[in-house]
């Protein structure tokens, strides 16, 4: 955010930013507002009157048409994706689980008995 945002209190923003609250817009959009505005535009560093300037920014966009949507929606869905992905692993490893062999199954006891075996070698100092 600018800094000029500092300028004003938060009753002075509350009164200008009540539109766009009652359009749903929260922090996000307005800060993804003006990103998009900064892409073609210079963005003041001190403008005279910091309400008025961030207004006629804000104003060139459609209320109904929140900026940060589609970052969200975008977020929404790699976490769908994210869970979805996750949901099939544990599945093959639930599978995978149940098709392993038993805790005393021939194979495993010989490889228990193969590490009894290399445990009691004698450990050799390079």
């Amino acid at each position: 955010m600018p800094p000029w945002i500092r300028r004003h209190g938060k009753y002075a923003w509350a009164r200008m930013l009540t539109p766009f609250a009652a359009a749903q817009w929260d922090a996000d959009d307005i800060a993804e507002a003006l990103r998009d505005y900064a892409i073609g535009h210079h963005i003041l560093s001190s403008p005279h009157n910091a309400l008025g300037y961030l207004r006629s920014i804000l104003n060139q966009f459609d209320l109904q048409d929140r900026p940060a949507a589609l970052i969200r929606a975008e977020a929404a869905a790699r976490d769908t994706e994210r869970r979805a992905k996750q949901e099939q692993l544990r599945t093959e490893w639930a599978a995978r689980n149940a098709s392993s062999a038993s805790e005393n199954s021939p194979g495993r006891q010989a490889a228990r008995q193969v590490m009894k075996e290399i445990s009691k070698r004698r450990k050799r100092w390079r």
